[in-house]
């Protein structure tokens, strides 16, 4: 588990926070337009609104978000 943001206590999972942290703010603001758009059928305007109230929830220090990743590799016979 790797927490978003800088709040752990541990000095190595609190540098790995502060990368997450700037990854997720970066992977909404990438992703979500598209999804929002052309899915949901969204003005961009109110894509903007909700983006940026997503980034500002990540850098808030009330919460303790963390994440896990999972990885899967493969070989052909």
């Amino acid at each position: 588990q790797i927490p978003i943001g800088p709040w752990a206590k541990d000095p190595t999972l609190k540098e790995l926070g502060r990368f997450e942290q700037l990854h997720m703010q970066m992977s909404v603001a990438s992703h979500a337009p598209a999804l929002f758009t052309r899915v949901f059928a969204w003005p961009r305007e109110q894509v903007q609104l909700l983006i940026e109230g997503v980034k500002r929830e990540f850098r808030t220090r009330d919460l303790r978000l963390i994440t896990s990743y999972r990885f899967v590799i493969g070989r052909s016979p």
